[in-house]
């Protein structure tokens, strides 16, 4: 079963910025489909749905990157890699890591059928119970790394507050 639901990040235009393509996954479901990989399609959820799911599978992780901080959030990932069906991390990675100053975007993503006779939704927001589940284990591991190494510091929180605000993040 896809994940319930995509993120993304776009520009002040509205147009997409970042959104890893992953050739080989993407590319057998499009093979499959017979759809289009050169022209994905993205539809937002209401501004309240888009809220939920950042309160749900985005902030509770940069808090805790800001709790803890950068640098540990980039030493505990290694070496940068972007992985599939991961669409909530990746958009915190590229966030925090390569400082993108767009807006984080949550919905619908799929691909253009190449009959053109409509489109295929791959991730349509709807029951997310098990990314709900998979995004807050996500979420645990980091946290406990961090503990482990550091204990419970909040005192990081107010040192990297300034530094959230300086990247532009709006959320």
């Amino acid at each position: 079963m896809p994940i319930n639901g995509h993120f993304w990040i776009e520009n002040d235009k509205g147009e997409v910025i970042f959104d890893p393509l992953f050739q080989y996954e993407y590319g057998f479901v499009c093979m499959v489909h017979e759809l289009d990989i050169k022209k994905p399609v993205y539809y937002e959820a209401s501004k309240e749905r888009q809220r939920e799911a950042m309160q749900e599978h985005i902030l509770p992780t940069m808090k805790d990157i800001f709790k803890y901080g950068v640098e540990e959030f980039k030493e505990d990932l290694g070496d940068l890699t972007f992985n599939h069906n991961e669409c909530a991390m990746n958009v915190i990675i590229e966030k925090v890591v390569n400082k993108n100053k767009g807006h984080i975007k949550y919905g619908n993503m799929g691909w253009k059928k190449l009959d053109g006779s409509g489109e295929w939704l791959e991730f349509e927001d709807g029951d997310d119970s098990e990314w709900k589940k998979q995004s807050h284990e996500a979420h645990r591991r980091f946290v406990k790394k961090c503990e482990m190494k550091w204990g419970k510091n909040p005192s990081l929180e107010a040192k990297y507050g300034k530094q959230k605000r300086a990247m532009g993040w709006d959320w």
